[in-house]
């Protein structure tokens, strides 16, 4: 598995406006001072992980890496969006490597994500090259975004994975 060792890949504004000018993000629970995405956010000192999200429109760009003793990982991020969804019945919306042969890829996205995009091309992170993997966006909803989420095939290809 290819691996930068970074963990900090700030999301490209027009990528996050574009997901944004559809579900409308109130939270962006891993972010810091410099990169947050709404107004609302959470940074690793007040620890997005431990929060009630009730209410939100969550977008969630975590930290890629895997957990560590330290450290939460990735997948920790995934199973919180999904959890949310599920308990609170709001809207998370996940940026993440694509990494289809993942345990947290077959445990929570593929059986609970509504939606899931396969982004085109490599994102380009901040003042960053291209990344060294692909993207994808992943939705746990209750909510039906059919006819919204047909406005964003410029971001690549959409796939409704439950009803």
């Amino acid at each position: 598995m290819l691996s930068t060792g970074n963990n900090n890949w700030s999301t490209p504004q027009w990528f996050f406006n574009r997901l944004n000018s559809i579900f409308g993000f109130t939270l962006d629970p891993c972010a810091d001072d410099m990169n947050h995405k709404c107004e609302q956010y959470y940074t690793v000192e007040n620890n997005g992980l431990t929060k009630n999200w009730g209410g939100q429109v969550v977008f969630c760009n975590p930290p890629y890496g895997r957990r560590t003793k330290d450290n939460p990982g990735q997948e920790d991020w995934i199973e919180k969006c999904w959890k949310e969804c599920k308990e609170h019945h709001i809207t998370s919306v996940m940026l993440i490597p694509a990494r289809t042969d993942t345990k947290s890829q077959h445990t929570y996205i593929f059986p609970n994500a509504k939606y899931v995009c396969f982004v085109k091309g490599r994102l380009k992170f901040g003042d960053k090259d291209a990344a060294p993997f692909p993207s994808e966006v992943v939705v746990f909803t209750e909510q039906d975004y059919d006819d919204e989420i047909k406005t964003l095939s410029d971001l690549g290809f959409w796939i409704k994975l439950k009803e």
